[in-house]
């Protein structure tokens, strides 16, 4: 006796990504974010012309970064869902992502500072509301920049012609 399981559908080629809007919505969200968080961590500093260039730096990197990565990551997992037939977001599994960005970017920023400080012959110290800083923003703007690329690209792949 044979049993005659049903093959599996032809799994769908996976839509093209356009970088070109990827890279423009990142520029746009660090344009906005960078002033300001340098405006908020930087305010004494500004006041007196002595600007901190590599926490300046980092200020509009890390929003660009954060953004960047967190479309692509997007994308990876919306055209696995679309190419599965699955339009549900996954909750947890865009929180994860959005943790795990933001731990990273958090790690990549303080060993920055640290060995920056370290080079200097400084001691590496770093407030404790940067560093949490460091870890809470990204994960945030990393998990609506995910909600909004999967939003954005369901509805584009949703439209006929697709």
């Amino acid at each position: 006796m044979h049993i005659h399981l049903p093959s599996p559908p032809a799994a769908q080629p996976l839509p093209p990504l356009e970088l070109k809007p990827v890279i423009v919505r990142a520029a746009i969200v660090a344009a906005l974010l960078g002033p300001i968080l340098n405006l908020a961590n930087q305010w004494s500093a500004i006041r007196v012309g002595e600007i901190d260039l590599l926490p300046a730096a980092l200020f509009f990197s890390t929003p660009f970064l954060t953004v960047f990565v967190s479309q692509l990551s997007a994308y990876r997992a919306a055209a696995r869902k679309h190419a599965n037939k699955s339009a549900r977001l996954g909750v947890i599994a865009l929180i994860l992502r959005a943790a795990t960005i933001g731990a990273v970017m958090a790690m990549l920023n303080i060993s920055l500072l640290a060995s920056v400080a370290a080079i200097a012959g400084e001691p590496p110290a770093l407030p404790v509301g940067l560093a949490l800083q460091s870890l809470l923003l990204p994960t945030f703007f990393s998990a609506v920049s995910q909600y909004l690329t999967h939003r954005r690209l369901r509805a584009r792949w949703a439209s006929p012609g697709r």
